[in-house]
């Protein structure tokens, strides 16, 4: 009786012993099929900066962006350039010079960097204030708006802007290939290129 007991048991140690073995390489699938699909989309996966004052809803299909998410973006790369104090300033020109060609950093910089001391020298402190954001071709956006500078509280200058903005979208990242300061005749011009 105690045999036929032992032998019960026996054959039920195997049983679980078996079950525990293909359970345990079913996990192993799994997990390994896991890693493989997380490092496929890992390689997928693509960053897109918004701004943080995002207010619109914007698209990214491929290497095409929605309108909305291009002004946005040079919207907010203009009020990095022409809205600041002696103390942001420093700050925002870094964040801007996020979104240049490594070709044309090392230029840029340097000039970013004498307007930088320029202004904390004279603690100027400039708004942007826009008026409108066109697209009228693939890569290329006008901005036109107006740039008030004021120190110690007493305005200094009010002046109209106009820029237009080369750029370009690739792999979801933003760049901007070119900044152009234009006359009102240009931006003119370039909003209906139809007109000239």
């Amino acid at each position: 009786m105690d045999f036929k007991i032992f032998s019960d048991d026996l054959r039920d140690v195997g049983a679980k012993y078996r079950l525990l073995l293909c359970v345990n390489i079913l996990l192993v699938f799994m997990v390994a099929g896991l890693a493989v699909h997380t490092m496929w989309m890992a390689n997928r996966a693509r960053v897109i900066i918004v701004p943080t004052h995002l207010a619109a809803q914007v698209e990214m299909k491929g290497e095409k962006a929605s309108p909305e998410y291009v002004r946005i973006m040079l919207l907010h790369m203009t009020h990095l350039l022409y809205t600041y104090t002696p103390y942001s300033i420093m700050e925002q020109y870094r964040e801007f010079l996020a979104y240049l060609p490594a070709e044309k950093l090392v230029s840029v910089k340097e000039q970013l960097q004498h307007r930088i001391d320029q202004i904390a020298k004279l603690r100027i402190n400039e708004t942007f204030q826009a008026r409108e954001a066109l697209l009228p071709s693939p890569g290329v956006c006008l901005i036109s708006g107006k740039t008030v500078r004021w120190s110690s509280g007493q305005e200094l200058a009010t002046e109209e802007l106009y820029l237009k903005y080369e750029y370009q979208i690739k792999d979801g990242g933003f760049r901007i290939e070119a900044i152009s300061l234009l006359t009102s005749n240009e931006y003119n011009a370039l909003q209906r290129p139809d007109r000239k």
